[in-house]
């Protein structure tokens, strides 16, 4: 199995009625047993999910802003595990005309061969790289070896694959370091491939192009070990590209070694995200601060002026008057609630009050009953007044 490409592809399609965004990876793999395989690819990930603050209620300020307000937002973190299943039926190759060098490559793919050279001393190494193009199962498709062993000495080779298009397609490159060992060679031989091509249903075996190449004898490095002198030496400078076998250079060299730690430039770095951090954990404090502060006001401010209102009520309790006392309760219930209700409280109406308190809620009975009054001529028998004046007062002090 390949590597999934990166980045994702994004999109957007519908899925049970709804508009989903979506991400999709690229990859190909290949079954390495045949028959009925279940395929199985999990993914986990993390969703960030917005924590929204009820603002409404609050004072606008300079910083309310919601560019600024998302900057100090949190977010919880969601972890999600995703699974996606797939049932595949792999067909077993076919054993009739299998070729002794198949090594199970399956596709359909072009194979050429070039070198940048073409004259060379017996021992001296040169580049011979190897292309293979198509799209397939590149993963089983491994150097070819050279005819005739005896005459070459081979390195290990440098493999580089590009892929191209979302069809599996790619294009596979071999850079094999070679040393002619045989000074009668004159070209280097066809390489073959071998694959199975599920269009065709058949093997096929595909060659490159020999490579004409004209060795001289004398070369003064032993065959398979070339010395030092001829891969440094200024002659063999035109030769050095083509090389691959291990040769010493020291490369560029520093004055001092200084860790990354101690560079001006990284510490500077650090210092200033530090500063940065401390700056924005001091802004959200002083802005929790002064929220909290402001909040803690409109409490007592709340509770300062319900006080005044249960003082009201008592008074018309002790006095039995019905009608001032129903009238205080919808004064009451009118300042208690105008907050929640976001409007002024001489505004406030049975309905409001429905729409931010549950059905079941006392309030709402001793404010129609008030409301009545009002409009009406309703009067309250005196051993209910401190009954609900009771009642009332531990509902509205609730609210706080």
């Amino acid at each position: 199995m390949t590597p999934f490409s990166t980045p994702p592809k994004q999109g957007r399609e519908e899925y049970n009625g709804k508009i989903w965004d979506t991400l999709s990876w690229q990859t190909t793999f290949s079954a390495i047993r045949e028959g009925k395989n279940s395929v199985s690819i999990t993914a986990d990930a993390v969703a960030l999910l917005r924590q929204r603050s009820n603002s409404r209620l609050q004072t606008r300020t300079p910083f309310d802003d919601p560019l600024f307000d998302s900057f100090f937002t949190n977010y919880i973190r969601k972890p999600l595990h995703l699974t996606a299943k797939k049932s595949i039926n792999v067909l077993p190759l076919p054993a009739a005309g299998r070729p002794e060098n198949f090594s199970g490559a399956v596709g359909d793919f072009d194979i050429s061969a070039a070198t940048r050279v073409e004259k060379i001393k017996t021992g001296e190494p040169l580049l011979l790289q190897l292309t293979v193009n198509g799209a397939g199962n590149f993963t089983s498709i491994d150097m070819p070896k050279l005819p005739q062993q005896n005459r070459w000495k081979t390195y290990p080779p440098r493999v580089h694959f590009e892929p191209i298009g979302d069809a599996g397609g790619g294009q596979k490159i071999f850079e094999q370091a070679v040393i002619v060992k045989d000074p009668a060679v004159t070209e280097i031989p066809a390489l073959e491939l071998c694959y199975f091509d599920p269009q065709q249903q058949r093997y096929i075996t595909k060659k490159s192009a020999p490579i004409p190449l004209k060795v001289t004898g004398g070369s003064q490095q032993s065959a398979g070990k070339p010395s030092m002198e001829a891969t440094t030496a200024p002659a063999a400078t035109a030769k050095e590209e083509e090389m691959l076998v291990p040769r010493v250079d020291i490369g560029t060299l520093s004055r001092e070694l200084r860790p990354l730690p101690r560079r001006p430039w990284f510490q500077l770095t650090t210092l200033f995200l530090l500063l940065l951090v401390l700056a924005v954990s001091l802004l959200r404090y002083y802005l929790q601060k002064k929220r909290g502060d402001r909040e803690g006001e409109l409490r007592k401010k709340r509770a300062r002026r319900l006080q005044e209102d249960l003082v009201t009520l008592h008074a018309a309790k002790e006095n039995n008057d019905s009608t001032l006392f129903l009238n205080a309760c919808r004064i009451a219930i009118q300042n208690s609630l105008a907050a929640r209700c976001d409007m002024h409280p001489s505004v406030v109406s049975l309905g409001d009050i429905r729409r931010v308190l549950p059905d079941s809620s006392p309030i709402i009975d001793i404010f129609s009953m008030a409301d009545s009054a009002t409009y009406g001529d309703r009067k309250l028998p005196v051993t209910e007044l401190e009954s609900i004046y009771t009642q009332l007062k531990k509902e509205l002090e609730s609210l706080l």
